[in-house]
């Protein structure tokens, strides 16, 4: 007590000093919010492990099934903190439900036991494995962690390449692909346009076509019906429609040779090699074409680490270098929009809050002036967010948000316990300064003690124990950290601003009454 009232007794000497500390101690944690990571939700570990397997297009079933068993072994012999392992080759992991057949894809879920029970968390077991699986001849394997449905719990990071050239399309998201892998926390980066199948393209010599009488679309309407089959027309078979396919035999067209002897009937009657009217090449085709608001796409998906906003700027500036073609845009999606989206709608929250908040006080005080004071104890909350969060290595998430927003309720409380108290005591007679100190010095110990059971309350749920302990920890650590610095400095801040508000407000009543007495005796 009395070390609180020689506090605060200095600080009622010294305002203009002590304020200025304050203001100083708040630019520093403005200023270093820039080293504070930012993702969407707090990485956890919940004990479940996903590898999506990749093999080079065209691969074969039974080629995707031996690498995916290298990988078991690999597993077998390196993991023993596993405690299940579900395979399922030939899928891949897009298209809902179980994924779209896919022979040269694969995954593999694998659950790892209690985290209690480990001396490896899944983010070190992944990184073992990624180095061990990358020696695989052939192999191309995401990791990512978390639950099936929800698509692990990992900063996912998706970049869309707009733009209608091929190509060109490619070209750019390898470059944005290399920018990409200089980031340290971006992993398992992976381009959705796979490499091309090889295939045979046939071109039309449209010159020597129309010598013949035939044009582009004729001849292709040729190739497919000798190809593919076209139906001519249905016939009734005991009551059911049948198509009639009109093709050429399975074994006269075996191959690109026997294409080149095919013969066609011109319209002046004479018949032309096919051969002469068409140009083969080999070459190869996309595997699918994606498309996003009727504009070609390419997306480059990666799993972010850590700091999602770190990444996505330095990602940023390495494709700002990047030479961009004409009619070819850039966008950024996945849990970058995500936090994006989260972030605008905590700040309105934080708004509405602190808005309610002050409503509530003015009613309650029936006053404008005693609310405003208090509110002060906010940015004093700013102070312990930013550096618990810098002291404890925690980034800032959707879950540190809610506490934030918590913080908005409680940390005034203080507030109103002190300025409601120094205006009794003012109404009771005491003059300010004698008001301020005795009731700071009354509500001290109901303050602190109200501060430290909710701190002791919180310290459990602040320690990462057990699994998926790590998305409750933020919010706690961020609730003790604003209630402990706020409290602190509201003890003394708030009888400082109440004595300089106060203060001017006397002074400004007694000019008026002194002008409102001269202007009498006029």
């Amino acid at each position: 007590d009395n070390f609180y009232r020689g506090i605060l007794e200095w600080a009622l000497n010294h305002r203009w000093i002590f304020v200025s500390i304050v203001v100083v101690f708040f630019g520093i944690s403005l200023f270093l919010i820039r080293a504070i990571g930012v993702e969407f939700l707090p990485q956890s570990d919940e004990g479940l492990i996903r590898i999506q397997v990749s093999m080079p297009t065209g691969s074969s079933l039974n080629v995707t099934e031996k690498a995916v068993n290298r990988i078991y072994s690999i597993i077998e012999k390196d993991v023993p903190e596993r405690d299940t392992v579900f395979m399922q080759i030939g899928r891949s992991g897009s298209g809902g439900g179980m994924g779209v057949e896919s022979p040269d894809r694969a995954q593999i879920w694998m659950t790892l036991v209690d985290v209690t029970k480990r001396s490896r968390s899944d983010k070190q077991i992944i990184e073992d494995l990624r180095k061990k699986v990358s020696l695989i001849p052939g192999v191309n394997a995401d990791f990512s962690t978390g639950g099936m449905t929800m698509g692990g719990n990992t900063g996912n990071l998706k970049i869309s390449v707009f733009g209608y050239d091929l190509v060109k399309g490619k070209e750019l998201a390898k470059k944005i692909k290399r920018v990409m892998e200089k980031v340290p926390n971006v992993k398992d980066i992976r381009i959705s346009r796979k490499e091309g199948l090889p295939e045979y393209q046939i071109m039309v010599d449209r010159r020597r076509a129309a010598l013949y009488g035939f044009n582009a679309a004729q001849i292709g309407g040729i190739l497919k019906t000798v190809v593919k089959g076209e139906e001519v027309t249905k016939v009734v078979i005991k009551g059911e429609e049948v198509g009639i396919l009109v093709r050429m035999n399975k074994d006269d067209v075996k191959s690109i040779d026997n294409l080149k002897t095919i013969t066609l009937r011109t319209p002046m009657g004479t018949d032309v090699p096919l051969s002469n009217l068409i140009v083969i090449k080999k070459g190869f085709g996309p595997v699918k074409i994606e498309r996003e608001k009727q504009q070609r796409v390419i997306y480059i998906n990666a799993r972010v680490t850590g700091d999602v906003k770190g990444a996505v700027d330095a990602i940023k500036r390495g494709v700002s270098n990047i030479v961009i073609p004409p009619g070819f845009t850039v966008s950024y999606g996945g849990s970058w929009e995500n936090l994006k989206e989260t972030i605008q709608d905590l700040a309105m929250v934080m708004l509405l809050a602190v808005i309610i908040v002050y409503l509530i006080m003015a009613a309650l005080f029936e006053s404008f002036f005693d609310p405003f004071i208090i509110m002060f104890t906010l940015p004093m909350t700013f102070i312990g967010i930013v550096w618990v969060h810098i002291l404890t290595g925690m980034t800032f998430n959707a879950v540190s948000g809610i506490g934030v927003v918590m913080l908005a309720g409680i940390v005034v409380n203080n507030g109103i316990i002190l300025v409601d108290y120094t205006n009794l005591l003012r109404k009771r007679g005491y003059d300010l300064r004698n008001a301020v100190i005795l009731a700071g010095r009354t509500r001290l110990r109901p303050i602190l003690m109200t501060m430290l059971t909710t701190i002791l309350g919180l310290i459990p749920m602040s320690f990462a124990f057990g699994s998926g302990s790590e998305m409750r920890t933020p919010m706690a650590r961020t609730v003790i950290g604003g209630l402990l610095v706020s409290t602190l400095f509201t003890l003394v801040l708030i009888p400082v601003l109440y004595t300089m508000f106060e203060n001017h407000r006397i002074k400004r009543l007694e000019r008026k009454n002194k002008k409102r007495m001269l202007t009498n005796e006029e």
